[in-house]
């Protein structure tokens, strides 16, 4: 018996994938220009490995847990899939801050 209302789509499938990684790349290049023009091409290539990085693992995330989020109500489904994504985000900052390796100034000689 099909349930009423619109589920998230699954991030199971290539195409919708490649979707999140044009937009992830939309975003940091409309980011990186409000910042006062072309930013350099350093930034960009850092800004754009990160960010493509987070958001096909949160992707994945979503992924995984579909047969969960499948069997709750639409609305359930997309909060349960925002939940996972904002988890992921989460999981990927507490690790970038707890394996930080601490600067240490290299001497002058």
């Amino acid at each position: 018996m099909p349930r009423a209302g619109i589920y998230p789509p699954s991030f199971c499938t290539w195409k919708v994938l490649v979707a999140v990684m044009v937009i992830t790349e939309v975003s940091v290049v409309l980011v990186g220009m409000g910042r006062g023009g072309f930013p350099g091409w350093q930034w960009l290539g850092m800004a754009s490995v990160y960010a493509q990085w987070m958001a096909l693992f949160c992707a994945s995330g979503v992924c995984v847990m579909s047969a969960w989020t499948g069997r709750l109500s639409a609305r359930g489904a997309w909060i349960g899939s925002w939940l996972i994504a904002v988890c992921a985000c989460g999981g990927i900052q507490l690790c970038r801050l707890v394996c930080r390796r601490p600067h240490r100034p290299q001497p002058f000689p």
